[in-house]
């Protein structure tokens, strides 16, 4: 029997049920009338209405490298999603592409996603090294690899997930004078990630969904160089 073919639709249904906190930043949290924008958002213990509007502005000052744990086909259609809803570019990260400020780049399925810098240019490097953390792509490769090329200008954001990958990432921004928000118990569905973060002293905020985004915006217009690294 043929596999069923995922469409655009079932993703769209997909990511309207479980949105990440990345996705509201970006998207904003709509009503399905289109009109005020609020939306039940499931936490670790209990349902919230929140209203959204998106926190990252078209004219963002730095790039943005996303990794959420997600097979091919997602990480593809969640760049477009994203892309079409967002008011800054989104796109599915691949070889070579230069960051940009007001851009963002979505780690594709199967791949790790790093960066190079090249010359006055940073660019994009995807590969399928061995997974780490039982994950590909995985944050702790993106993290050690954005703490060596940005050092002290890193700024790196935990969100709710489960495990520890992006723990040993966060240890090497911090050793490298970067930033690390993570995202708080309370508005988290599981605190695995930002919990062990927080756990070992990592993180410099621990906030709620939110405060991420006026925080980010905060540190990012304080200095442009920050690229925003996100583990979502």
């Amino acid at each position: 029997m043929s596999q069923k073919k995922t469409t655009q639709s079932d993703l769209d249904s997909t990511f309207k049920k479980y949105r990440t906190g990345m996705q509201i930043m970006l998207e904003g949290a709509k009503a399905d009338t289109g009109q005020t924008p609020k939306e039940v958002i499931w936490t670790k213990n209990k349902a919230k209405l929140y209203h959204y509007e998106p926190m990252v502005e078209k004219h963002f000052p730095v790039p943005i490298l996303i990794v959420q744990h997600m097979p091919p086909v997602f990480t593809k259609l969640l760049a477009e999603r994203l892309n079409a809803n967002a008011r800054i570019a989104v796109a599915e990260g691949s070889m070579y592409q230069v960051l940009a400020p007001g851009h963002a780049w979505v780690a594709p399925g199967e791949f790790h996603m790093a960066v190079e810098r090249d010359g006055d240019a940073v660019r994009i490097v995807t590969h399928q090294k061995a997974a780490e953390n039982s994950c590909r792509p995985a944050v702790d490769v993106l993290f050690r690899a954005v703490a060596q090329v940005y050092g002290p200008h890193a700024l790196a954001v935990v969100m709710t997930g489960m495990g520890q990958d992006g723990l040993r990432g966060c240890e090497q921004i911090r050793a490298a004078g970067g930033q690390v928000l993570v995202q708080d118990e309370e508005s988290s569905v599981v605190w695995g990630m930002p919990g062990n973060v927080a756990r070992a002293g990592k993180a410099d905020q621990i906030l709620s969904l939110s405060e991420l985004g006026p925080e980010i915006l905060d540190r990012a217009w304080r200095d442009r160089r920050h690229p925003l690294v996100a583990a979502v």
